[in-house]
């Protein structure tokens, strides 16, 4: 069944909104709302009885006009930083959750350490993401300084990967970079063919163009191991983005990839 492999990266959100509202009705009395909170524990029901037919339709209409705004409203409530996204094009689902929670004493602005989970669905591909941060601010808090570890594991070819990164941020520009260290070796993946995790690095900057607050610049380099003879992809990548305050919530990335070795590539994307 191809919705199957397709959505069914989406029962966890509809589970875990549908867990919130399903005790709400015996609290308070019947609104415009309720409409919508019985609609995500139908589906809930239909998830627990395996009924992925029945779920189709619904699942994406709810997820798209009512999941990912209940899922979101209701995380913010645990998690100061929460992004959910979820895209359909041509039949290709692209979704995510990101969430960020703080560990550390929240009354010292100085030091803060914390945690961050995510996944995303890419493509038949669910990459689940896990880590704890460290970031102080130095020179009468103009400047942020951080460490990070993180490890990220895809579903379903067990591609595992740890990854130790570095930051500094200041009100004129930041620079990250990142090492990545593979810990699976050669899997069997899409149509039987051969696949790993590679190991590499990347070093990006950015810096937000004068008296144009809402657009940034990216330099990026960054590389990754080849093996078994296969050679190493290296690459310097040069990015406008914008976000137009005329149009709300529209977002332009246009920019230029050079491959060493390989044909330079450009490209432009929006998204609103």
């Amino acid at each position: 069944m191809i919705f199957k492999s397709k959505y069914i990266f989406l029962t966890p959100l509809i589970l875990a909104t549908t867990a919130v509202f399903a005790d709400w009705g015996s609290n308070s009395s019947e609104t415009p709302a309720d409409e919508d909170r019985s609609a995500f524990i139908d589906l809930s029901k239909m998830v627990a009885a395996g009924d992925l037919d029945g779920l189709e339709n619904q699942a994406i209409a709810a997820a798209t006009d009512q999941g990912i705004g209940f899922t979101q409203s209701f995380l913010e409530k645990y998690f100061p930083t929460v992004e959910v996204s979820f895209e359909e094009k041509n039949d290709d689902i692209k979704a995510g959750l990101l969430v960020v929670a703080p560990l550390s004493d929240k009354e010292d602005i100085q030091n803060t350490i914390f945690t961050q989970l995510s996944f995303f669905y890419v493509e038949g591909r669910t990459t689940l993401n896990t880590g704890l941060g460290y970031r102080r601010l130095e020179f009468d808090n103009t400047l942020m300084l951080g460490v990070n570890a993180f490890y990220d594991h895809e579903f379903p070819y067990d591609h595992g990967r740890f990854s130790i990164g570095l930051e500094a941020r200041t009100t004129v520009g930041e620079v990250n970079a990142n090492i990545y260290q593979a810990n699976t070796k050669w899997k069997r993946g899409e149509d039987g063919n051969q696949e790993r995790a590679l190991d590499g690095w990347d070093v990006e900057a950015c810096l937000p163009l004068p008296y144009m607050n809402w657009a940034t610049v990216f330099l990026k380099r960054y590389e990754w191991q080849g093996y078994d003879g296969v050679a190493d992809a290296k690459r310097n990548d040069v990015q406008l983005r914008a976000y137009v305050p005329v149009i709300h919530g529209l977002e332009i990335q246009a920019g230029r990839t050079f491959k060493d070795g390989l044909s330079d590539e450009n490209y432009m994307t929006l998204s609103l």
